[in-house]
C-alpha cells in the first residue's frame, strides 16, 4: 500500500502486462525491468514459476525466458522478440567490438545474427530519437547522423555486414524476412 492504494511489485507488473502484451512488447517490458533495476532476472523468473492458474502466464513465461537487461533500448527489444517469434536464431545482443579509433572505446553490436555462409550480421535498430533530440545528437542531427555513418564504417571494417531496420519495419514480418534473406539470414524453425 502506498497512500491508499494497492501497489504490486515489479515481478507481478511484468507478468502482468506480459499477459495482455504480444510477445515482443512483453519482453521490452521485462528487459526494461531488469536492465533498469527494479527487478533482478532470478526474482523475475521464480515469480514466473511460481504463478499458476493466470490468463496469459505463458506469455509471460516465455518474455521471462527470453528476456536479457543488457538490452539497451524497447525497440532493439521488441525487434528481438519478433526474430524469436520468427524462428531466427540470435548469437548475442550488444557485443563488443574493438573500435577503428581506439580513442572511441569499444562500439557495441545491437544483435548479431548469423548468415548461411557464417559471416556474422549487425542488426541495427534505429530509432530518430538520436537524430531529433538535442541532448542525444550533440545539438545538431547532421552531426548525429556523421557520427552515426562512422560508427557503421568502423563495424563493416571489423568485418560485419550491418542491417539496419526501425521497429516499424521490423512489425512487417514479410518485409523483415526479405531484407534478411538478402543477407544470407533466414529463419531456423
Amino acid at each position: 500500500m502506498f497512500r491508499g492504494v494497492r501497489l504490486t511489485t515489479p515481478e507481478d507488473t511484468v507478468l502482468d502486462c506480459a499477459a495482455m502484451m504480444p510477445f515482443p512488447d512483453a519482453l521490452a517490458v521485462a528487459d526494461s525491468a531488469v536492465s533498469s533495476r527494479l527487478t533482478c532476472e532470478r526474482n523475475l523468473r521464480n515469480a514466473a514459476v511460481h504463478r499458476r492458474g493466470y490468463r496469459g502466464i505463458r506469455n509471460g513465461r516465455r518474455a521471462v525466458a527470453c528476456m536479457d537487461g543488457r538490452a539497451e533500448s524497447g525497440g532493439e527489444s521488441i525487434v528481438r522478440g519478433i526474430l524469436i517469434e520468427l524462428g531466427y536464431l540470435i548469437k548475442d545482443i550488444q557485443v563488443p567490438v574493438t573500435s577503428i579509433d581506439a580513442a572511441r572505446g569499444p562500439l557495441r553490436l545491437d544483435i548479431l545474427l548469423q548468415a548461411d555462409d557464417g559471416s556474422l550480421v549487425d542488426l541495427e535498430v534505429d530509432g530518430g530519437e538520436k537524430y531529433e533530440n538535442p541532448e542525444m545528437n550533440g545539438g545538431s542531427p547532421l552531426h548525429a547522423l556523421m557520427r552515426e555513418r562512422q560508427r557503421e564504417a568502423g563495424i563493416t571494417a571489423r568485418g560485419y555486414k550491418v542491417v539496419r531496420v526501425t521497429v516499424t519495419q521490423a512489425r512487417d514480418r514479410a518485409w523483415l524476412k526479405a531484407r534478411l534473406s538478402v543477407y544470407g539470414v533466414y529463419p531456423q524453425g
